[in-house]
């Protein structure tokens, strides 16, 4: 454990040699942050998400618990703790979704030498803060007092490193991404996500698209499990569900959930698990967690090869709609199907990376520098051109 005290201003850094020594949490949240990482940072990573293999820990300020990842050249993990998996190879995958074969093809070839480039910048080797390897990190409000607190502890604990939290959205966190600007952080635009808003403020056509989505549940004979037990079997569901809609279908990329995870957010009860089935057999879930008033759903799967006329997508998305209603919670959608979001009603935004890297070299800079301005300029007129 490595710890440091400024008057009654505690912060430590605790790993799966010391993990146990740390102070029980005080508050919900740690203790939330706690309970799902413990077993994470005790084992290894890959035992819960097989692409991501990565060092976790948990960092403690004040009486807040942050989960870390510390990586250093993993660049064929997931995206969640790869910036060049995220800014390359990932990216490189979606350029068909520009639907331009001659730009696609010259992006792909500039996209391939930048990683080049990027590698011999040492670009993974990165401390994530406030990590969970989903989509979506959701986020807990940090001082900037706190946030500098942060980065003199772990540049003096990893002077190698840069310093990264990811998921800011200029919707949701205008005033944390300006406390991690005064405090020499960076702006890396990562994709443009979508934000519910809730029922009061939609209009009448954004109501009637969220109706039809309800009546599909009954018109296609569809019965809501509510609350899926957790059996080995619905494990084995859900994963193989997950696993044809975010590998299958998307990227290998994605994070790649084990059996392993699912039982562990399954016992636990660390997310709330909700499926569909028809004549007894599980077609759709989802699973989503909450966290500072918001919710996001880093499980959704469906029966991919049954095409679209079934209406899977649309009756899972209005689940995830009813349960942010229901709870009063702000519905984080993710990236992606922005014409069917925004025909709910939900609100485009750009969500960012926040880079640390002051204390390195000017090589170890130029990456990122390269990056922001191909994602901050161009990376950015795309996303909003193309609704991405």
């Amino acid at each position: 454990m490595l710890s440091d005290r400024r008057g009654n201003r505690m912060i430590a850094l605790y790993d799966r040699e010391t993990i146990d020594e740390m102070p029980e949490p005080k508050t919900k949240d740690s203790c939330d942050v706690k309970r799902f990482f413990y077993p994470l940072v005790k084992g290894e990573s890959t035992q819960y998400i097989e692409n991501a293999k990565t060092t976790i820990a948990l960092l403690s300020v004040n009486d807040i618990l942050l989960p870390v990842t510390i990586n250093e050249k993993e660049y064929e993990n997931a995206y969640v703790s790869s910036l060049f998996s995220h800014y390359i190879s990932y990216a490189i995958e979606e350029l068909y979704l520009l639907k331009q074969p001659i730009l696609e093809k010259g992006l792909t070839y500039l996209m391939k030498s930048v990683g080049s480039f990027l590698k011999q910048t040492g670009i993974d080797k990165v401390v994530y803060v406030n990590n969970w390897l989903f989509s979506t990190n959701l986020q807990i409000d940090l001082t900037s007092t706190q946030i500098k607190r942060i980065v003199e502890f772990l540049t003096k604990k990893f002077p190698e490193h840069m310093i990264v939290f990811r998921s800011l959205s200029d919707y949701l966190h205008e005033d944390l991404i300006s406390s991690f600007k005064e405090n020499g952080f960076k702006e890396l635009v990562s994709r443009q996500v979508y934000i519910a808003k809730p029922w009061n403020q939609l209009k009448k056509r954004q109501r009637e698209h969220i109706k039809k989505d309800e009546r599909q549940l009954i018109q296609h004979g569809y019965e809501q499990i509510e609350d899926i037990e957790p059996t080995e079997e619905n494990m084995e569901q859900i994963k193989e569900l997950y696993n044809q809609l975010y590998i299958g279908k998307y990227s290998n990329f994605n994070p790649l959930f084990t059996t392993a995870f699912y039982r562990h957010c399954m016992e636990n009860e660390l997310f709330k698990f909700i499926g569909i089935s028809k004549d007894g057999k599980m077609l759709g879930c989802i699973g989503y967690w909450n966290r500072n008033g918001v919710m996001t759903t880093p499980i959704l799967g469906y029966r991919v090869d049954l095409g679209n006329k079934l209406g899977l997508y649309r009756v899972l998305s209005n689940l995830i709609y009813q349960e942010g209603e229901r709870h009063g919670l702000i519905g984080h959608w993710s990236s992606g199907a922005s014409d069917f979001k925004m025909n709910r009603g939900a609100v485009s935004s750009l969500e960012y990376s926040m880079i640390y890297n002051d204390h390195l070299s000017f090589k170890r800079r130029m990456g990122v520098g390269l990056l922001r301005v191909l994602c901050n300029q161009i990376g950015i007129k795309l996303l909003r051109n193309k609704n991405l």
